[in-house]
């Protein structure tokens, strides 16, 4: 494995209107999925590179509070991993009380390039030093495979004292947690053997997407499609268990609480935030398939502390932020003001040159103690944020709060389509104000292009990005 295997090139566009966003641009398939603060401000961005070719690494990048990059992480900022000989990909990350980063992602899969590997589809977390080096006393040189067989779908939490809890589906269908020692083995006294076992099955549970520890439980949100249940259709659910991995039975009913979200379409709880008051936040979506349809919407849920739809308007909030599908893929509560902020990505359905098209915009919409959308962020509670070009785009998958009330939202940028290639070619980070505007202190007043590629990256189309000087951002 290569700790450090990367190539960039920094590029700055002046932003006209003084817009504020920093960008970072992987190549051809690749994209970034999460994100986390440090608490010294610095931002650790992650999620996947690759050579343009056959392989895809795990890949970080950590910028300074003011978005430029961190020169003492990895090189110059950056930091790949090849775990396998397949595509690898970072979907969760988090930062220890010690300060060393862990991930959490899927590791040998051959779909994503279409290319055959003889790696088995796995879950994967690593550990890296502050620095950016992996930390060879986890694992097997930094890195452990959780569980026995193939899974997908890795999300994580962190204990004070080091111990790591993650979360896979197997591809037998069951849906499993584990909890990680400190030095990446199996943690016996977690449930059974180091392994709490959940009914993969939507009607029961359903593929477990976000994990959240408060110190003394260990929440668990996920949900889909039930054909079966009363009423059928999408249910977004979560369970309650204590740090050793005991289900309290008492939240929800039999220890799940599930809301009934849509009779249609696909979707499940992407992300949860707890409440002060013990309750939890679940957001996600549900997709009817149609354009401007009535599901096609942010879905927000608030359960109380027994796992209990809260009532009225503050139990259920749908929210559109534009006349396309809107999909919340991440919640976070603001510190300063606690509204809770659901990001995601919201798409805008038009023509150009005579051909449909649509565009994704990131979105933040912000609910205040009352459920209702926040008048006093950004337009009457909702953000919207796009480049002035038609083939460019956004699609926040994670955010974060910090302590001073400004949001981060992250994720892919800009879909190129080529001959029916989908390329994702950057990776954008804005942060937005306490009142929803953006804050022009982040970045180089705009733009800041990163291009990490591994070692005999393919070029040619693949890695053309659709940037030019000029592109803006629009709130």
């Amino acid at each position: 494995m290569a700790a450090f295997r990367a190539v960039f090139a920094l590029v700055v566009f002046a932003a006209c209107g003084g817009k504020g966003m920093a960008g970072t641009t992987f190549v051809n398939e690749t994209g970034v999925l999460d994100v986390a603060l440090q608490s010294d401000g610095k931002i650790v961005a992650a999620g996947t590179t690759t050579d343009g070719s056959v392989q895809l690494a795990f890949a970080l990048v950590r910028l300074m509070p003011d978005g430029s990059l961190d020169p003492a992480f990895g090189d110059a900022g950056v930091v790949t991993t090849d775990v396998t000989s397949g595509c690898d990909f970072i979907r969760s990350v988090a930062v220890d009380a010690q300060g060393r980063i862990v991930v959490a992602g899927v590791t040998g899969s051959s779909g994503c390039l279409d290319k055959a590997t003889a790696d088995p589809v796995r879950v994967a977390v690593a550990r890296y030093h502050p620095n950016g080096k992996l930390d060879s006393s986890f694992g097997a040189g930094g890195v452990v495979f959780p569980f026995e067989g193939q899974g997908t779908l890795a999300a994580l939490a962190l204990m004070p004292d080091g111990r790591v809890f993650v979360s896979g589906k197997l591809d037998g269908g069951d849906a499993r947690v584990v909890r990680l020692a400190a030095d990446g083995s199996i943690d016996p006294s977690f449930a059974v053997n180091g392994t709490y076992a959940l009914a993969a099955d939507p009607c029961v549970f359903g593929t477990p997407r976000a994990l959240v520890f408060d110190g003394a439980f260990l929440y668990v949100a996920g949900g889909g499609s039930c054909a079966t249940a009363n009423p059928r259709g999408v249910y977004f659910r979560a369970t309650k268990l204590t740090a050793d991995g005991a289900v309290v039975a008492a939240y929800g009913t039999d220890g799940i609480a599930s809301v009934f979200n849509a009779r249609y379409g696909s979707g499940s709880a992407e992300a949860m935030a707890l409440e002060p008051d013990g309750g939890v936040t679940l957001v996600g979506y549900s997709d009817d398939g149609v354009v401007g349809g009535t599901e096609a919407a942010f879905r927000i849920y608030h359960l109380d502390a027994a796992g209990q739809q809260k009532p009225s308007i503050r139990g259920t909030m749908s929210t559109r932020l534009a006349n396309g599908v809107n999909r919340a893929n991440r919640v976070v509560l603001n510190p300063v003001n606690h509204d809770v902020i659901a990001v995601g990505e919201a798409m805008e359905w038009g023509t150009a040159k005579g051909e449909d098209l649509f565009r994704s915009l990131a979105g933040l919409a912000a609910y205040g103690s009352n459920g209702l959308l926040d008048p006093a962020f950004s337009t009457m509670g909702r953000f919207t944020a796009r480049r002035a070009v038609t083939d460019d785009w956004m699609a926040p998958y994670a955010a974060a709060a910090q302590p001073d009330g400004k949001v981060l939202a992250a994720g892919p940028s800009d879909r190129w389509i080529v001959d029916d290639w989908h390329f994702y070619l950057s990776f954008g980070v804005i942060r937005v104000n306490l009142d929803g505007t953006l804050d022009t202190t982040f970045g180089d007043q705009g733009l800041v292009l990163l291009k990490i590629e591994l070692p005999g990256a393919r070029r040619g189309r693949q890695t053309r990005s659709s940037k030019r000087p000029g592109d803006v951002l629009h709130p």
